[in-house]
């Protein structure tokens, strides 16, 4: 295999990322740097996948260099951090500019402390042999693959393998990334990578709630995340980002039904975190959510779960009227209705949190506030009072066209004269 991927680059990155890497490279060498292609990228280069971002190691400045790059190029600089880091945004493009360094874990589970490096030790702190591999942008190495790791013969095997035995309880996310490569790229783990995954498994516990949670978050956000949250679980990993956390079987097929319900629109983390944690005990996702230290909006979807369940016995009342289930669900987060709607065991409950989902909530009234005024009725609480009505009775099939509506607002005027 060539080590020269000049030819991979021009075919396989679009003309907006291939330009930019043709201008980072001319920043870099007049300010007097160097500059090298790194991590997914190369990978996913190599791999013949889309890539969605531009990496870049720099051996300086990232954060200077970013800023420099953005104002010539129109871009913004969207995020920096304590690691000598940066990202430029330029329309739908990211560029990510970061300082070689060398990193040590004080504890394991810690934040790296790190100190400037070069290109060997920034390689060589990365999580994986498949993203620890750099392409040089100098004039006169051009498209020169650097893999001191065994990378490319990974990516030939398709194994997942670590750079050294430590690797996961330095940083014991990395064995929740494992799961997600594994089942996002069709890979499989090492045999001494998974070793060390059953080994470390509990190293996942010294993580702060917070970087466990956004481990997870990213999870979540895989295409088909079932599939990295089951060997987590095999592996033992997903009980040590919270002791309830589990999938079962019922879980992985709401996770596929949830997909059907929206598509054609990405599901949000939010939907699948309320599936994941919908067998869990009210007092177990307060728990959850206090230790993830999650976000209102999330804590929120989650406290919906065990008021919609609490409701499960209404709903199932042979009597109850959609307006009345209108009234009990519309103030309930709708990732917390879906998940309801497919895990709840009634099967009569079910089927009303599926028609509040697909029907009932977006009935609305023929006539506009506009068509009321028209008819007599003055702007004010009585409009509203009276659109609220108009719904109630087009949900309860007590009134079924427009000239049904006109006919209810009669006789509302008459009563009210």
């Amino acid at each position: 295999m060539s080590d020269d991927l000049t030819v991979l680059l021009q075919e396989r990155l679009p003309d907006n990322m291939l330009a930019a890497l043709c201008d980072v490279a001319s920043a870099v060498a007049a300010a007097g740097c160097t500059v090298y292609l790194v991590g997914g990228t190369v990978r996913d280069i190599l791999l013949g996948v889309p890539t969605l971002d531009l990496d870049f190691t720099v051996v300086g400045s990232a954060p200077g260099l970013a800023e420099s790059y953005a104002k010539t190029h129109g871009g913004r600089v969207a995020s920096r951090s304590q690691f000598g880091t940066a990202s430029v945004h330029i329309g739908a493009l990211t560029i990510d500019f970061a300082s070689a360094r060398k990193e040590r874990y004080p504890h394991p589970g810690s934040l790296p402390v790190t100190e400037p490096g070069g290109l060997q030790d920034d390689l060589l702190r990365r999580d994986f042999t498949i993203n620890a591999m750099a392409v040089d942008l100098s004039s006169e190495n051009w498209g020169a693959l650097i893999d001191i790791s065994g990378g490319r013969q990974d990516l030939a095997r398709r194994t997942i393998s670590v750079l050294h035995d430590l690797s996961f309880q330095d940083d014991p996310t990395r064995m929740l990334r494992a799961a997600r490569y594994v089942h996002r790229l069709g890979f499989q783990l090492s045999g001494r990578t998974a070793d060390l995954v059953r080994r470390d498994a509990a190293f996942m516990r010294r993580v702060s709630g917070p970087r466990r949670w956004k481990e997870l978050e990213r999870t979540l956000n895989e295409a088909e995340p079932e599939g990295a949250l089951t060997s987590a679980q095999e592996w033992g990993i997903l009980p040590q980002l919270h002791a309830a956390l589990k999938i079962s079987g019922d879980v992985k097929t709401a996770f596929r039904a949830a997909r059907d319900h929206v598509a054609p629109r990405a599901i949000p983390a939010i939907t699948y975190l309320c599936l994941l944690t919908y067998d869990m005990t009210p007092a177990q996702r307060l728990d959850l959510a206090r230790d993830f230290r999650l976000s209102k909006r999330y804590t929120a979807a989650l406290e919906n779960l065990d008021t919609v369940q609490a409701l499960s016995p209404v709903l199932c009342q042979d009597a109850l009227r959609p307006s009345k289930a209108v009234d009990l669900l519309s103030d309930l987060a709708s990732e917390a209705l879906l998940a309801a709607s497919l895990l709840t065991p009634e099967p009569v409950a079910r089927q009303r949190l599926k028609t509040y989902l697909t029907e009932w909530q977006h009935v609305r009234p023929a006539l506009s506030a506009r068509a009321l005024m028209s008819m007599g009725i003055a702007q004010g609480q009585s409009l509203g009072e009276l659109l609220a009505l108009l719904r109630r009775a087009r949900l309860d099939g007590d009134v079924r066209t427009r000239q049904d509506e006109e006919e209810f607002v009669r006789a509302y005027i008459q009563q009210k004269r």
